[in-house]
């Protein structure tokens, strides 16, 4: 498998869950580990039988995008369990890193409003920005735009949902219809007031093919919007949707006023307005004073320093020129760990997924999906490359969430024979060649290994 990611690190993969046949997806537990296939930077991996019984790790086979790919999930402590942020306690001196010959840290993430005397926070995050449009759901996008937008539901941290731009909503007619209705004097951060024909317009844009982006499929069921009066918005399906109230929210609503400019800037209805965006350098927002949940937020306001990598994200931090990072990667948690506050998620919330095209050999074949399940030592993996911090399971679904079946965490484990004899009947017996792209930040799980050949 020839294993390459953009920024031309190394790469591996990561694994989820599916039924016995390979083709069903199943939920998963929580900070799981998924399978990892490593390559020197643009080098062949090849999978031979033995390589892959010896480097995988948490490979499954869960469908995504409409059946076209299949995923194998990893779910890391620092995106799931153990999701949270770092931050220089009041009094700590700067820590410069140096090279460490201790394990490589892990886990952590996402800021919290802990306000500096100032009232403004510096929050080290790596990647720069796609753009403004919510409706792309990248995590790039993330935690940044969750400040400028508001969503008509939000989820609670037990994962319950409650209002958030709409003070109520209602289903009706057998589940085929939805009822909004918007909170009372709700602002766009140009000052103007949220109207149901706004929200009429963001749906209208959402159910765009062109325009819609990860909103497009989620809103497949829905046959039309109409605002039945200014802050009143009725949803009507082609039959029940089970998904329709996750998906409101996951609905930013934009001033359409603004739809034509979202790659610069963004006017929504969260707690923070943008001031400015210098790609690649920073985000500035400051506290939007029309927001609904007065006095929140408390922080007049937040600056988004963008880093290329992980190594300057984390020595800005240690040397005390931002307040927080978010996230903490794995391997710096040992270093960081009683030199700065490190907060945790108290309920796993995300996994990360290797998504292979069923559509292209070897994977076409069930029994190819169903070796690389077979090959992975989940537990192994789990403590490597989250450095302790996270959980192993088959699927994509954390402890916690609705989705997750324990019984299916049984399903796969490491059986190099059954992966062998698998190999075999996918007309596989020697090994093959794939090519992976994978994020350049998780350098964990290239570290498993080198290239593998076959022996």
């Amino acid at each position: 498998m020839k294993a390459t990611n953009p920024s031309g690190s190394e790469i591996s993969s990561r694994g989820d869950r599916r039924s016995p046949d390979g083709t069903r997806p199943i939920s998963s537990g929580r900070p799981a580990v998924a399978s990892t296939l490593s390559a020197q930077p643009g080098q062949p991996l090849v999978i031979s039988r033995r390589s892959l019984l010896r480097t995988a790790a948490a490979l499954g086979a869960a469908t995504a995008a409409g059946g076209l790919l299949q995923a194998c999930s990893l779910v890391p402590a620092w995106l799931g369990g153990v999701r949270g942020h770092a931050r220089r306690p009041a009094g700590t001196p700067a820590a410069g890193l140096r090279p460490s010959g201790a394990p490589q840290p892990g886990p952590t993430a996402a800021p919290t409003a802990v306000v500096p005397a100032s009232k403004t926070i510096s929050i080290a995050v790596t990647g720069d920005l796609a753009g403004f449009d919510p409706f792309n759901l990248s995590p790039a996008n993330s935690p940044i735009l969750s400040t400028v937008y508001s969503q008509p539901l939000q989820y609670d941290p037990q994962l319950t949902l409650q209002p958030k731009a709409a003070e109520s909503w209602q289903l009706g007619d057998g589940g085929k219809t939805l009822a909004l209705r918007l909170r009372s004097g709700l602002k766009f951060q140009n000052g103007r007031e949220v109207t149901g024909d706004d929200v009429v317009k963001n749906f209208t844009r959402a159910r765009s093919r062109d325009q819609g982006s990860n909103l497009y499929p989620l809103l497949a069921g829905v046959d039309s919007v109409e605002a039945s009066n200014s802050n009143t918005i009725i949803i009507r399906l082609y039959q029940p949707v089970p998904t329709i109230l996750e998906t409101m929210a996951l609905f930013s609503l934009v001033a359409p006023e603004a739809f034509g400019d979202l790659n610069k800037r963004g006017v929504g209805t969260g707690p923070f307005q943008l001031v400015d965006w210098v790609s690649s350098d920073h985000v500035t927002l400051d506290r939007f004073t029309g927001y609904w949940a007065q006095p929140k937020p408390m922080l007049d306001r937040a600056v988004f320093k963008i880093f290329g990598d992980d190594d300057a994200m984390m020595a800005a931090l240690l040397a005390g020129t931002v307040d927080a990072a978010a996230p903490v990667p794995p391997r710096y948690f040992d270093r960081v760990n009683g030199v700065l506050q490190l907060q945790r998620d108290s309920v796993p919330t995300s996994s990360l997924a290797l998504l292979v095209n069923r559509r292209r050999q070897p994977f076409d074949k069930k029994e190819v999906r169903q070796a690389l399940q077979w090959s992975i030592d989940r537990p192994s993996l789990a403590n490597r490359v989250l450095n302790g911090l996270g959980e192993w399971a088959v699927g994509l679904f954390p402890r916690g969430t609705l989705a997750y079946d324990p019984t299916f965490d049984s399903t796969y484990r490491l059986d190099a024979q059954k992966a062998k004899g698998l190999l075999k009947a996918g007309g596989q017996a020697d090994g093959f060649q794939a090519s992976l792209i994978l994020p350049g930040n998780m350098v964990e799980l290239a570290d498993l290994g080198g290239p593998c050949r076959t022996t």
